[in-house]
C-alpha cells in the first residue's frame, strides 16, 4: 500500500492557482493573436501552419503546469511511503494486562494464553532479534525496554499478572509502544505486535495513536482474543467480546495484519505468520526530487521559447 503525506500542508491551497495559471494564460494568447492580426493575414498562415501554434501555446501551458504544480509539491513537503522488503525487525510485545482478560472462553484464560504463545514467539525469531515488552490496562507499564536476551523476557511474560486500574488504552499503548521502537536507530522495520480483546475505553483517541505510527513508520499486527461468542467475567454475568473492528482499522491503516484468535492455536499460528512477515515501511521525501525535475521542465520551457517557440514581435 502506497500513500503520501505532507509536512507542509498548508502550502497545497497554492494548487488553487493552477486554474488562474490556465486564464491568465488563454487571455494571453488571445491578445497575441489579435496583435499577429494588426501585421499579418493570420487565417492564412493558419492554413499553411495548420494548428501547431495553438499546439505550440497548448505545449507551453502544460510545462507551465507541472512546473507550478511540482514546486508546491515540492514547498509541502511530499513523502511517498511504501510497503518494501525488510532485512529483520525489532518487535514490540503489547500485551493486554486489563481484567477483560481474565475471561476464559480460551482456555485457561485469554492472558495465560497470551502468555504461553508469547514465550513461544521469541523461539521463532533469530537469536539477534530486539524485542520490549510492554503491558497495559487503565495504565501503560513498560515492562522490559528492547534487548536480546530472550531468558529476561520470558521472565518477565511470565510475571504478567492482571493490572488493578480498571480500563484499556490501546492509544497511550500505542505511542508508547512506538517510541520505544523509535529510540532505536536501526535500520530494521519497527513493529508492534498488539495483543488484546480490542476493547479501548479509555486514554487518547485511537485516531490520534494510529497517526502517530503512521507518520514514524510503525507497523502494527493486531491479535484479537476471544471467541465470537464471548465469555462471562468471573463471578458476573457480565459477557466481554472480542471487539474486531478496532483492531483490524489499526492492522490496515498501519500496513500489519489482523489475526482474529479464538484458541491457543490460533495465537500461537498468528505469531508464526508476524515471524515470517517480511515487509517494512519505506519514506521517501520527494521534495528535492520535484524541485529537480521542477528545474528541469523549466529549462525545457525556456529553451522552447528561445527556439522553436520564439515569439516574433
Amino acid at each position: 500500500m502506497v500513500s503520501i503525506s505532507f509536512a507542509d500542508p498548508v502550502y497545497l491551497w497554492f494548487l488553487f492557482s493552477l486554474p488562474i495559471l490556465i486564464v491568465s494564460h488563454s487571455i494571453t494568447f488571445k491578445n497575441t493573436q489579435k496583435k499577429a492580426l494588426r501585421f499579418a493575414n493570420f487565417e492564412a498562415i493558419s492554413r499553411v501552419t495548420g494548428a501547431e501554434f495553438i499546439k505550440k501555446n497548448v505545449y507551453l501551458l502544460v510545462i507551465r503546469l507541472i512546473i507550478l504544480a511540482l514546486i508546491v509539491f515540492a514547498v509541502s513537503g511530499t513523502t511517498i511511503t511504501y510497503a518494501g522488503i525488510s532485512t529483520g525487525s525489532n518487535y514490540i510485545l503489547a500485551i493486554d494486562s486489563s481484567a477483560s482478560m481474565l475471561v476464559q472462553d480460551i482456555n485457561p484464560s485469554r492472558l495465560n494464553a497470551a502468555q504461553e504463545t508469547s514465550i513461544s514467539f521469541l523461539d521463532f525469531l533469530p537469536s539477534r532479534t530486539k524485542v520490549g515488552l510492554v503491558t497495559f490496562a487503565g495504565a501503560v507499564l513498560i515492562e522490559s525496554n528492547l534487548e536480546t536476551d530472550f531468558e529476561k523476557l520470558k521472565n518477565s511474560i511470565r510475571r504478567i499478572d492482571v493490572s488493578q486500574i480498571g480500563g484499556t488504552d490501546l492509544g497511550n499503548t500505542i505511542v508508547t509502544s512506538s517510541n520505544m521502537l523509535i529510540a532505536e536507530k536501526d535500520q530494521v522495520s519497527k513493529v508492534i505486535i498488539l495483543i488484546t480483546d480490542g476493547q479501548s475505553n479509555i486514554g487518547i483517541p485511537l485516531e490520534t495513536a494510529v497517526d502517530y505510527a503512521v507518520v514514524n513508520k510503525i507497523l502494527i499486527h493486531t491479535i484479537g482474543i476471544g471467541t465470537e461468542e464471548g465469555g462471562k467475567f468471573i463471578g458476573t454475568d457480565v459477557v466481554s467480546k472480542l471487539d474486531e473492528e478496532n483492531l483490524k482499522n489499526i492492522a490496515e491503516l498501519t500496513g500489519g495484519n489482523f489475526f482474529k484468535a479464538e484458541s491457543k492455536e490460533k495465537i500461537l499460528q498468528s505469531f508464526s505468520e508476524i515471524s515470517k512477515f517480511n515487509r517494512k515501511k519505506i519514506a521517501v521525501d520527494m521534495t528535492f526530487s520535484f524541485m529537480l525535475i521542477a528545474l528541469f521542465f523549466l529549462l525545457i520551457e525556456w529553451g522552447l521559447i528561445n527556439t522553436r517557440h520564439k515569439i516574433i514581435p
